[in-house]
């Protein structure tokens, strides 16, 4: 957002208006005018930040988004009790291609939303959540109780429901889907610590769909569960184990007319994380998936070896990482979460046969003044180009490299 915001404190309330006004990247189904100026809808926004091509160009800050509103919060100790007005309008429509699964999606270009939420403390327990309405009367709910059973035990429990054709616009509530429609579900969180050194953490998510969804083309249901014992025997050392399963309902490839199946990915994870002293960090991780479902079974798995060095060398630090992997099929992809430059991030998607390497460093030149390097290369060994479309690389391999330098003052 670009604009901007106040808050007003009068005793124990608090008000925040603020406003916001700026162009977005967007993509337009049809381009039947020479000026981009005349279309007067975009199917959705461009969010990659890409502008390579001149397609890729054209999607450049083409839509105006302005955002106005106001909360009102009222803070008393252990309660909390707020109201938050959103509205959002749009220089163009948005218009997404008919399609079963987004017959609901948003549509227009003025969006209304008003939320109501509270935060309340008893004793151990903490009792939470927000109900939401939209200008067309849909609603979105989460409410949710994270309780401790003295010093053994603590549970989440949490509850979702958003209506399948609630506003999603700069909604970002918990939820199975990317976005907050379409969806009811109850999850039960919690970790128990059978001592200082062993832990059991795990959930059980439930859920279901009312509506079609992409590539499930009716109303489905399903529930994902994870289970992960640690194990830190010192300060230094951190070993666990982490087993995952998600079964969701899906189309079934290789029939005219969508018929739906159930599929299940699960994913085996072994980590430890260890410190020989303290400027030397190691972390090694060897992680399995496989994918399940009618006329389907693929698998992939990836080992990485990650080195963490910091104030060995006066004012400089460094990471770096190696991994190897062998996936399947794109259902069988692994995501590894990779340290990276201030306001970026990478969880890239292991696929194919391969490596991957990446290395950060990090020097402080002098006071509010440091300098970051990263350089990261993904090779492959069964094919030979990467990537596709303007995007392909007539070699197996594509290597990236950042600089950023930071001056605060």
């Amino acid at each position: 957002m670009r604009g901007i915001a106040t808050t007003i404190a009068l005793g124990k309330i608090t008000i925040t208006p603020y406003y916001s006004r700026v162009w977005n990247d967007a993509n337009f189904s049809v381009v039947d005018s020479l000026n981009i100026e005349d279309i007067e809808d975009f199917s959705s926004f461009y969010l990659s930040g890409y502008h390579r091509t001149e397609n890729e160009l054209a999607k450049k800050r083409n839509t105006l988004m302005q955002t106005y509103g106001a909360n009102v919060q009222y803070a008393k100790r252990n309660f909390t009790l707020g109201l938050t007005y959103n509205a959002i309008e749009l220089n163009k429509k948005i218009a997404p291609d008919e399609k079963i699964y987004n017959r609901y999606y948003d549509r227009g270009n003025h969006f209304k939303k008003i939320g109501l939420y509270y935060d309340y403390y008893w004793g151990n327990f903490n009792i939470y959540g927000e109900s939401s309405f939209d200008g067309n009367g849909a609603m979105a709910n989460v409410h949710g109780i994270i309780t401790s059973f003295g010093k053994i035990l603590d549970v989440n429990l949490f509850y979702r429901n958003y209506s399948k054709d609630f506003t999603t616009l700069q909604s970002n509530g918990i939820g199975e889907s990317s976005v907050n429609r379409n969806e009811e579900g109850v999850y039960i969180g919690g970790i128990l610590k059978f001592s200082k050194k062993i832990s059991l953490m795990g959930y059980y998510d439930i859920f279901r769909f009312p509506w079609a969804r992409y590539l499930a083309e009716s109303p489905s249901v399903g529930n994902e569960y994870l289970l992960e014992l640690d194990y830190k025997p010192n300060k230094r050392t951190l070993l666990y184990v982490r087993l995952r399963q998600e079964t969701k309902a899906k189309n079934i490839d290789g029939y005219a007319e969508a018929v739906q199946g159930t599929f299940t990915r699960r994913n085996l994870r072994f980590h430890s994380d260890y410190a020989t002293n303290e400027f030397v960090q190691f972390k090694t991780r060897v992680e399995f998936t496989t994918y399940t479902g009618p006329l389907k079974m693929v698998q992939g798995s990836v080992i990485l070896q990650d080195v963490s060095i910091k104030s060995l060398i006066p004012k400089t630090s460094f990471i770096g990482r190696l991994a190897l992997f062998t996936i399947d099929d794109f259902d069988a992809r692994i995501y590894a979460y990779e340290s990276d430059l201030p306001y970026s991030y990478s969880i890239p998607a292991f696929l194919n046969s391969g490596g991957r390497v990446y290395f950060m460093a990090r020097y402080s030149v002098k006071k509010g003044l440091d300098l970051w390097v990263r350089a990261a290369r993904t090779y492959y060994t069964n094919q030979d180009t990467f990537g596709n479309g303007n995007d392909l690389i007539n070699q197996p391999n594509k290597t990236n490299f950042s600089i950023l330098i930071k001056w605060s003052f």
